[in-house]
């Protein structure tokens, strides 16, 4: 049961056959890409432009629009909402590193590095203030993320 809990990609009995070794680690290697590779097509005022999970620390409504905030520290504004931003973000919160912050973000857990108080705290130490009722529900969410499903 223990096995399952922490996510192992394959199990290998000693003594290691290095055939074996080499094909679990080709199958792991190209299943990490294929997760590299997911993203989304934001539809912008001058076209499309795809952003890949990777590389989204968090989505925001601003001004009727979802605007993107990169780990590069650029921003990406994506065309006026006609729906709510929940069904906006659903292709976001359909992958385990996104979550929904109150009613107007969504934040990538990869990005993450601490919770100070009501304070998202990220890698490169920006913040984003966290609504005092959605704290525990983020924290527990956060910590899960790390625990149970990262891999």
């Amino acid at each position: 049961v223990m096995s399952y809990d922490t996510g192992a990609f394959f199990y290998l009995l000693k003594p290691v056959d290095n055939d074996k070794l080499q094909s679990i680690l080709s199958r792991s290697v190209k299943e990490i890409e294929g997760r590299r590779k997911q993203g989304i097509a934001v539809k912008m005022s001058d076209g499309i432009k795809f952003l890949r999970f990777d590389d989204i620390m968090y989505a925001e409504l601003k001004e009727r629009a979802v605007c993107y905030t990169l780990g590069d520290g650029s921003h990406v504004r994506g065309q006026c909402l006609r729906v709510p931003f929940r069904e906006a973000c659903s292709e976001l919160l359909k992958d385990s590193r996104f979550v929904l912050c109150g009613a107007s973000f969504c934040v990538n857990l990869g990005f993450v590095k601490a919770l100070e108080k009501n304070f998202i705290v990220f890698k490169n130490d920006a913040r984003l203030s966290l609504p005092q009722k959605a704290v525990i529900n983020f924290n527990t969410q956060w910590l899960d993320f790390w625990l149970k499903e990262r891999k």
